[in-house]
């Protein structure tokens, strides 16, 4: 595994946008952290081939229980093994709200061949929601960002593959924890009456056609 993590930091005004985006090379591939089948919550991503979440999982330290950034891939995980993928975590302020979408994009010239289109997939979080309170802070203070790759197979549904696991330097760390904490700053200041996840959801996806990769490239530097 490298030991040393690339990452960036980046902002688009025009798409209400800050980014923190990690990369993931292929060395850093570990062993899936499903055995067997991941049920529960995960089970919401059922009916779809591609599809993303953070969760928790059962264990007894901080390193078993997680959380970890789950990427569904359906018809496609094996053609994900070995290529270079990037999470950013992309901080929007919208007039609905604060909103944070988590993005996993594996590039693999194989998948973009077979389906057309790159290996994306987004988990959105609202910062009034119970879940997202407990997930995102315990997420940023992992030394590790770990994403689980699962996929429908012949055990059953949401079955492990593979994991990608990087080390996160103290400073994309406390990089987080400011757009976190900016994020909800913002967002409590936008009337209880106006904040609606659906509305800032909507701004999303207006803002991010289909066709466009929505996550920002690294600003020149110079």
């Amino acid at each position: 595994m490298t030991t040393e993590t690339k990452w960036y930091r980046v902002a688009n005004d025009a798409k209400h946008a800050r980014q923190i985006v990690v990369h993931l090379p292929p060395d850093a591939q570990v062993k899936s952290r499903v055995e067997g089948n991941l049920l529960g919550p995960m089970s919401r991503a059922w009916n779809q081939d591609w599809a993303g979440m953070t969760l928790f999982m059962s264990g007894d330290t901080p390193e078993s229980k997680g959380p970890f950034v789950f990427a569904k891939a359906n018809g496609v995980v094996e053609l994900l093994k070995g290529c270079p993928a990037r999470v950013a975590f992309s901080f929007y302020r919208y007039r609905a709200g604060g909103f944070l979408q988590i993005f996993v994009h594996v590039h693999s010239p194989a998948v973009e061949t077979r389906a057309r289109f790159p290996f994306i997939i987004e988990n959105g979080h609202w910062p009034d929601n119970d879940d997202t309170k407990k997930l995102i802070p315990a997420l940023i203070e992992r030394e590790h960002l770990e994403v689980c790759f699962v996929a429908d197979g012949p055990t059953g549904p949401n079955q492990g593959y593979f994991g990608l696991r990087v080390p996160l330097p103290a400073a994309y760390r406390e990089a987080l924890k400011e757009e976190w904490t900016s994020l909800n700053e913002y967002h409590n200041l936008v009337s209880v009456s106006v904040r609606d996840f659906n509305g800032a959801l909507r701004q999303f996806e207006a803002e991010n056609p289909l066709e466009e990769n929505p996550i920002l490239s690294e600003a020149p530097k110079g």
